[in-house]
């Protein structure tokens, strides 16, 4: 009786009931790993950000690389239509109408010159075998130049004074007028050369056209 009571007043008397300390731990919860997957995804969203970066500037470069391939592109052609003009244009008058300023009978003759020896050897280029040669209807030639009235008045011998037309020639006459003999291109068997009555002259607005046929 007298253990009972000393156990039973020990209760009472400090009202606090002893634990183990190891009862006083609580079970720790295994993590879920939700810390570890969140530090992932973000670092995997740095590095898809990081690459998308890259690619863009890659892009940017490439596109920058392609707009200047275009711009040379273009700077070509138009160099090279410059080049073609320059061909084709005998005199800085070029639209036609009165000659230039500082523009003499003499250089008129002179770009004269150059338009004849130009028109001989186009038509010659064109003269190529066609079946239609031998038969049938001749094939044509064409050809066509820029130049200011004082040099087509050159071209064709006309006067200063006269107007500066085109109209039809005969096919003899304009071989004499190119002043480089026959027009004449060699094939395998034989050679071909100007057909046809006449040649045909246009010129307006400074643009000289010469049009004909030839065959065998």
């Amino acid at each position: 009786m007298l253990h009972s009571l000393d156990v039973n007043a020990q209760h009472t008397c400090c009202g606090i009931l002893q634990v183990s300390p190891s009862s006083n731990k609580r079970a720790r919860i295994p993590s879920d790993g939700g810390d570890a997957e969140d530090a992932s995804e973000d670092a995997n969203e740095d590095d898809a950000s990081l690459m998308l970066k890259k690619s863009q500037r890659r892009i940017e470069e490439q596109d920058g690389e392609i707009k200047k391939l275009q711009e040379e592109v273009k700077r070509l052609k138009k160099a090279l239509q410059d080049e073609k003009s320059k061909e084709k244009v005998v005199t800085a008058g070029g639209a036609g109408g009165a000659a230039p300023a500082g523009t003499s009978l003499q250089q008129a003759k002179a770009q004269a010159t150059k338009l004849k020896t130009m028109a001989y050897r186009a038509i010659k280029s064109q003269m190529k075998w066609k079946p239609s040669c031998k038969h049938g209807t001749k094939p044509r030639w064409s050809w066509d130049a820029l130049c200011d009235e004082a040099t087509f008045r050159a071209f064709r011998g006309l006067e200063p004074t006269e107007k500066a037309k085109g109209g039809k020639m005969t096919t003899e006459d304009f071989t004499d007028l190119l002043g480089h003999g026959s027009i004449t291109t060699s094939i395998r068997f034989g050679y071909l050369s100007l057909a046809g009555e006449s040649v045909n002259i246009t010129y307006a607005n400074g643009s000289l056209k010469i049009t004909g046929a030839y065959g065998l």
